[in-house]
């Protein structure tokens, strides 16, 4: 697969899979010669798979003279099985391949001691046809733990570099961690198809923690009269997740992800075509937890029979988007994109910034959002092309608002509010609008093209811009249409 030799600079290689390559010489994979000896050869979170040579180094052969570094690299399969894994020079690093998988597959016991003639190559962890290679400066390491399908742990922390399928839901027995390959070549852990229940199940206060991971096929964890989660489901719990995708995994409440009573925190983790049922939430359903994601995408998720396409938040503490983007999401009731639902006892702490809110379609209110009795916040925000009978970029109902910095473009509502519809009711609720603009809305029937204002709503706006709206009722074109005591 690859060769490099007579080196003239550092070679560096980072989540990479390298699988089934042959080479009628040494080494199918990975070929570093000596003329690399005066530089540094650093491998990192790679998978060298099934890779064959006919000489000696099936998957990787690195001549004496080289320097190397290994980090979280899986060696797994030499189909022939008459030479090694890693041959560097004379020595053969570590032994010959086997098929006899160990007892705990693929790997086993305690780390080897680093070969004092060959200090570049690292530790080596496992046996036979599978090693995790460690750089030495990482210091000795008592055990090597491979998470996988077949035989998954409960509490610990693993790698898993090996895409698997799971026959039955994983339930935590304390706090669990896996990381799988690599950004760029995440591990995919699947629920088999005759399979019901979520991947992962947390209890009891425990924390779960993703990286690298790529979890579809969940169908979600039932309790009582709640099926939630079709990937993950948490109650009295934390999860965590980083560099994750989630497809594909349906639920009646959160499409990908339930949580009640715990806290969410996900940077960079990608949530498409999940589908939840009559509890909403098509991508991330959540209930009196503590809710923080950034860097994250929701799209292409769906809430067929209730709310919030993308995510639903049920009587939050608070909930922080930073950065993250909900994208051509559906919901069969209201919010499009996000539906945030307080109550007289719980009102949720909002806040969206450095966000896009886009292409999302809500049936009834919210296009794009959809709040209620709630203390939301819009900051350096883009809301646009989203679609709703009410509201088609955002409906907020008995809440304080606040929008600064937020453009609100090209959404389309039915009957009222194109921009947004703002609903104050009891006195000493507020919407504040500060260097907003608002262009292109259309609201077809009663109006207020941008917004539409009612009942004893306090409205200030300052520093703004409102233009190039139109609509199917010539007796409606206003920009901003208020009903009811407002001031």
């Amino acid at each position: 697969a690859v060769y490099v030799t007579f080196g003239e600079g550092p070679l560096r290689m980072t989540g990479c899979v390298l699988s089934t390559n042959s080479a009628v010489g040494v080494a199918g994979g990975l070929y570093i010669g000596a003329g690399y000896h005066n530089n540094d050869v650093v491998i990192r979170e790679t998978s060298f798979l099934q890779n064959s040579g006919s000489g000696s180094g099936h998957q990787v052969y690195i001549a004496d003279a080289a320097k190397v570094t290994f980090v979280n690299v899986y060696m797994e399969g030499c189909p022939a099985c008459t030479g090694s894994s890693i041959h560097q020079g004379s020595t053969v690093y570590p032994e010959p391949c086997s098929n006899t998988l160990c007892s705990k597959a693929p790997f086993t016991g305690a780390c080897s001691a680093t070969p004092t003639s060959h200090s570049g190559l690292g530790r080596v962890c496992g046996c036979g046809n599978g090693n995790t290679i460690y750089p030495p400066e990482l210091g000795a390491l008592s055990t090597c733990s491979h998470w996988n399908c077949q035989a998954p742990e409960t509490v610990g922390a693993f790698d898993c570099f090996v895409n698997c399928t799971l026959s039955t839901s994983v339930e935590l027995s304390g706090a669990l961690n896996i990381s799988g390959q690599g950004a760029n070549a995440r591990t995919v852990i699947t629920m088999s198809e005759s399979a019901t229940g979520a991947h992962f199940i947390v209890t009891n206060s425990y924390t779960l923690t993703l990286k690298y991971l790529n979890l579809t096929g969940g169908k979600g964890h039932t309790v009582g009269d709640i099926n939630g989660g079709g990937s993950v489901y948490v109650s009295l719990g934390v999860f965590v997740a980083s560099f994750c995708s989630f497809e594909r995994n349906t639920a009646v409440y959160g499409g990908a992800v339930y949580i009640s009573s715990g806290t969410l925190a996900l940077e960079n983790v990608l949530f498409a075509s999940n589908t939840a049922g009559s509890g909403g939430g098509g991508g991330v359903y959540t209930s009196r937890s503590y809710v923080h994601m950034s860097d994250t995408v929701l799209k292409w998720n769906a809430a067929n029979f209730s709310r919030g396409g993308g995510l639903h938040s049920h009587q939050d503490h608070s909930v922080t988007l930073t950065r993250t983007r909900v994208l051509e999401n559906v919901a069969g009731k209201d919010g499009g994109g996000y539906y945030f639902g307080g109550s007289d006892a719980q009102i949720i702490d909002v806040q969206i910034v450095d966000g896009t809110i886009a292409g999302n379609t809500a049936t009834f209110w919210g296009g794009g959002v959809w709040s209620r009795k709630s203390h939301i916040s819009l900051a350096r925000t883009t809301v646009r092309t989203n679609s709703a009978s009410q509201g088609g970029g955002f409906a907020v109902q008995l809440s304080t608002m606040q929008i600064t910095n937020v453009r609100v473009e090209n959404n389309t509502a039915v009957h009222n509010g194109g921009g947004g519809r703002w609903s104050g009711g009891p006195a000493g609720l507020e919407l504040h609008v500060t260097r907003c603009v608002f262009r292109g809305n259309v609201a077809n029937r009663i109006g207020g093209h941008a917004m539409f204002v009612m009942h004893n709503a306090s409205v200030t706006i300052q520093e703004s811009t409102f233009h190039d709206s139109a609509g199917d009722n010539p007796d409606s074109n206003h920009e901003i249409l208020t009903q009811a005591s407002n001031s």
